[in-house]
C-alpha cells in the first residue's frame, strides 16, 4: 500500500480548506463582536499601533522602544477579554480556530509529520487497499456473537472485552496481539474492530495482509525506489501506532522475509509500537517458518489468543 502523488496532494489540499473555513469562521466572528462592541475595535487598533510605533522607533534606533511593550499589550489583551465575556462572548471567541491544535492544521510538528496527517495516510492507504470498505461492516457495532457456536462464545465474549480494554489503554502500555485460529474464524474481523476503533481515535494504523508486507518490502529494497520513498516506508513500519500483520504465512518464506520480519518486530518493540498479528499456523510451525529469534520476540511480548470457532462466514449464510 503506496501513497500516490496525487492523494497526498489531496490530503494536502484538505488541510488547505479546513484552514480556509477556519479563518472564514474567525473573520465572521471578528466582524459579529466589533459590530456589537465598538469599544473592542478601538483597543485592537492601540495594540496595532503600539506594535507598529515601538518596531519603527527601534529602527530609528531607539534600543529601549520595545520596553515594557509587552505589559502593555496584556493589559489591553485583557481588555479585550472582559469586554468579550461582559457582552455574552467566551473569552477565547476570536482565537484562532484550529481542528488540530498541535500543528494547526499545517499537518506538521518541527518539519514532522503530525499525528493528525498520519491518520489521514493511513485513511489513504485503506481507500486504496479496499479496506475502508471492510471496516465499514465489520467492526464493533456490527459484531454479532450469534455467529459463533456455543463452545466457544465464551471465548469470544472474553476475546472481545479484552479488546475493548486494549483500545482503553492504548498508547499508555506496549503489548502486542497475535490470533490464531484457522481460515473463518473471527482472526480478521476482530482486527478489523480493533483498527476502525483506533483510526476514528486519530491513531496512525497501518494494514498489511503478509503477502503485500513482504511484496512490498522486496519492491521497495530491490526496485527503482528512491532513498527517501524506501525510508520513509521503513520509519511508517517500525513507528505507526499500529502496524497490522494479516494472515501470516500465507507468503513464501526465505531469508530475506525472516530477516524483515525480525526486523520489524525487534524495531518495533525497541520503540514499543505495538502489532497485531493473525495467522492460521500453529506455534510451532511460526517458531520453525520464522526463526527461534523472532518466535521469541513475538511469544515475549504478546498477548496470544486462540479463536476456536469454525468457519462464521458459513454460520452467516445460514
Amino acid at each position: 500500500m503506496t501513497l500516490t502523488n496525487s492523494m497526498y496532494d489531496d490530503i494536502m489540499h484538505e488541510y488547505e480548506l479546513i484552514r480556509y473555513n477556519n479563518d472564514m469562521v474567525h473573520r465572521s466572528r471578528t466582524v459579529e463582536v466589533e459590530e456589537r462592541i465598538p469599544e473592542f475595535r478601538e483597543i485592537s487598533d492601540k495594540i496595532i499601533t503600539l506594535a507598529f510605533t515601538s518596531a519603527k522607533d527601534y529602527i530609528r534606533g531607539n534600543d529601549s522602544s520595545f520596553n515594557g511593550i509587552g505589559n502593555k499589550i496584556s493589559e489591553l489583551s485583557k481588555k479585550k477579554r472582559k469586554l468579550l465575556s461582559e457582552n455574552g462572548f467566551p473569552e477565547d471567541y476570536l482565537s484562532p480556530i484550529y481542528k488540530c491544535p498541535d500543528c494547526h492544521d499545517t499537518g506538521y510538528v518541527d518539519n514532522k509529520r503530525c499525528h493528525c496527517l498520519n491518520s489521514r495516510l493511513a485513511y489513504s492507504r485503506y481507500r486504496q487497499a479496499g479496506i475502508q470498505q471492510v471496516l465499514a461492516s465489520e467492526n464493533f457495532s456490527t459484531f454479532d456473537f450469534g455467529c459463533y457456536s456455543p463452545e466457544v462464545v465464551g471465548e469470544m465474549h472474553k476475546v472481545y472485552d479484552d479488546a475493548k480494554q486494549y483500545i482503553a489503554n492504548f498508547g499508555k502500555s506496549f503489548k502486542n496481539l497475535l490470533f490464531l485460529g484457522s481460515v473463518g474464524s473471527g482472526k480478521t474481523f476482530m482486527t478489523n474492530c480493533i483498527v476502525k476503533e483506533l483510526l476514528d481515535r486519530g491513531h496512525f494504523c497501518l494494514y498489511f495482509s503478509a503477502f503485500s508486507l513482504f511484496d512490498t518490502l522486496s519492491d521497495y529494497i530491490f526496485g527503482n525506489k528512491s532513498k527517501d520513498e524506501k525510508t520513509e516506508l521503513q520509519q511508517d513500519l517500525y513507528s505507526c501506532d499500529l502496524l497490522v500483520i494479516d494472515d501470516l504465512g500465507t507468503e513464501v518464506t526465505n531469508s530475506f522475509v525472516r530477516s524483515q520480519f525480525f526486523a520489524i518486530l525487534n524495531e518495533r518493540a525497541i520503540r514499543k509500537k505495538p502489532t497485531i498479528i493473525s495467522s492460521n499456523l500453529s506455534l510451532e510451525k511460526i517458531q520453525t517458518d520464522y526463526s527461534e529469534r523472532s518466535f521469541s520476540r513475538l511469544l515475549s511480548s504478546s498477548d496470544l489468543y486462540r479463536f476456536n470457532s469454525a468457519d462464521i462466514r458459513l454460520r452467516k449464510r445460514d
